[in-house]
C-alpha cells in the first residue's frame, strides 16, 4: 500500500527517459516498459500500489541508464 505522496514519488522516479541516450532495440523496449509502468502507477489507486515492489521494478530498469549519464 502506498500513500498519495509515494504515488507521486513513483511517477517522478519512473520518468527517466532523459537518461536514455542511445537508440537501440533494448532502449526502445525499456522506454516502452517505462511508459507502461507510468500508466500503471497513474491509473492504479494509491492504496492498491505495492510501493516497495514498484520501486524495485523501476530501480532495475533505471539502473541500466543511470551509470551512463555523462552529467554526473
Amino acid at each position: 500500500m502506498a500513500t498519495i505522496m509515494e504515488k507521486d514519488v513513483l511517477l517522478e522516479y519512473v520518468s527517466f527517459g532523459w537518461l536514455v541516450t542511445d537508440d537501440t532495440p533494448q532502449s526502445r523496449e525499456d522506454l516502452h516498459r517505462m511508459g507502461q509502468l507510468w500508466r500503471e502507477i497513474l491509473e492504479t489507486p494509491y492504496q492498491e500500489i505495492d510501493y516497495q515492489a514498484m520501486v524495485e521494478t523501476i530501480k532495475a530498469l533505471r539502473s541500466k541508464y543511470e551509470n551512463n549519464d555523462s552529467t554526473n
